[in-house]
């Protein structure tokens, strides 16, 4: 059997636990996502080397019962620059979620949300009060000041709300 232990996606911890009758060699294969650029992996406590992002992780040895893998994603918030009609605006992920804006979570309409700035996406979790919770919501510091809560893209217009994943952006 193979049990987990995670909060993810909404945090990027994940704990693997294998429960095996007698010890046997076999490959576990871990795909490592192309967005988690640091991602650390454990093997009963101790550091896996090999890591790389895009690519899978083969582990092959004789596992027991009991053995534990850790694995660590970089949930850092990342970009994707809008091209075309596009340009000046960008989607924000958190590791694998899109996030989006929603006024429901802020003091402002959608066409009035500031730019972030995409080369400083630091964000805080946030507390939200809402009929329906989001998975994630993150509080970012627009380039002029202003706090903006972005939430997960699937709770996003929940209540009724208009939304919007292309968000105006600067750098």
């Amino acid at each position: 059997t193979l049990t987990h232990e995670t909060e993810y996606p909404r945090e990027g911890a994940v704990k693997l636990r294998l429960g095996l009758r007698k010890a046997d060699t076999f490959n576990v294969r871990l795909r490592i996502p192309a967005w988690s650029k640091t991602t650390q992996v454990l093997l009963n406590g101790e550091p896996v080397e090999g890591v790389k992002p895009g690519a899978y992780l083969s582990l092959e040895r004789k596992w027991k019962n009991g053995d534990t893998l850790d694995l660590t994603f970089d949930m850092s918030p990342r970009h994707w620059a809008g091209e075309l009609s596009r340009t000046g605006t960008a989607a924000v992920y958190r590791g694998p979620l899109l996030l989006a804006f929603d006024p429901k979570y802020n003091e402002m309409d959608t066409a009035d949300m500031p730019a972030l700035d995409a080369r400083k996406l630091d964000s805080q979790p946030v507390k939200v009060e809402a009929r329906f919770q989001p998975l994630v919501a993150r509080q970012f510091t627009a380039s002029d000041g202003r706090k903006v809560v972005l939430c997960d893209f699937a709770t996003a217009g929940a209540h009724g709300t208009d939304y919007a994943a292309w968000l105006p952006v600067v750098n």
